[in-house]
């Protein structure tokens, strides 16, 4: 009877963890970035040129707006 308690308890216990971590862990996402931020790069290359489209030498992305984790970038480009 003992056994059958303590698995009675053992399962609610970890019934009612499960619930309530589904809960706490639900939130709001955000992508670690805001408007204004921007990110760039120069790149230099060694070895056998590669098509032209892909050569790049220059990157930049500026982030326009930021919505939860959905962002809106402008890329620019140099080769």
């Amino acid at each position: 009877m003992k056994a059958f308690t303590a698995l009675v308890l053992v399962s609610v216990i970890v019934y009612v963890s499960v619930i309530a971590l589904s809960t706490l862990a639900y939130g709001e996402v955000s992508v670690g970035v805001k408007k204004g931020d921007w990110i760039e790069y120069t790149i230099s290359m060694t070895g056998p040129p590669l098509d032209p489209i892909r050569n790049l030498t220059w990157y930049r992305m500026d982030i326009l707006e930021v919505d939860g984790a959905w962002f809106q970038v402008n890329k620019t480009a140099c080769r």
